[in-house]
């Protein structure tokens, strides 16, 4: 399998999670009021899975790219750049609406609501940039050699930091199923 093959599946994992933070958002736009742990672990999710492992990664990638001529001020590399910093933003803002909401979840329900959409939208776009012109660029302009050296990095990322990335997806998993009010959206269920 090639090095840009499992980006792509951790990147099929990250958008469901990204699509489950629409189904909340919209739950709560219903008026269902959802359990803090479940919220809590979407977060834990995107600070670990996301930022930790999977952008660890996303950046060798990078790298690579830049050695192979790809300029790091044009696009994709600055724009793709760019978006994983405000989605870094935006999930510290995420973490601190759940806070919140964990306290009192009436008094912040509408800002939790507009992060989760906002989150939603800008993971699938990004995902879709990565999906559709990074990789595939990847894929023209790496050598067989620069795939295997990726693919080693990303098997010792997996090694060291793939189980706690893989037990925060574990625990989203059963804090969803765990949620009498998630277990009715079949657009919820990660696996």
């Amino acid at each position: 399998m090639r090095a840009t093959t499992e980006l792509e599946h951790q990147h099929q994992t990250i958008g469901r999670v990204a699509k489950a933070c629409e189904v909340f958002a919209e739950m709560l736009d219903n008026g269902t009021l959802l359990p803090a742990s479940a919220l809590q672990s979407v977060v834990a999710f995107l600070q670990v899975y996301d930022h930790d492992y999977h952008r660890e990664q996303e950046e060798w990638l990078l790298n690579l790219l830049r050695a192979r001529g790809v300029p790091s001020g044009g696009c994709p590399i600055s724009a793709l750049e760019n978006e994983t910093h405000r989605l870094n933003i935006l999930v510290t803002h995420l973490a601190r609406a759940v806070e919140l909401y964990s306290n009192n979840p009436a008094g912040v329900t509408h800002t939790l609501r507009e992060y989760l959409h906002i989150i939603a939208e800008a993971y699938a776009e990004h995902i879709w940039k990565e999906d559709f012109l990074l990789l595939p660029m990847a894929d023209k302009l790496l050598t067989d050699g620069d795939q295997q050296l990726l693919a080693s990095r990303i098997q010792n990322a997996a090694a060291s930091k793939g189980i706690e990335a893989h037990r925060v997806l574990e625990d989203l998993t059963q804090a969803m199923k765990g949620c009498p009010q998630c277990g009715t959206e079949p657009q919820l269920h990660l696996a």
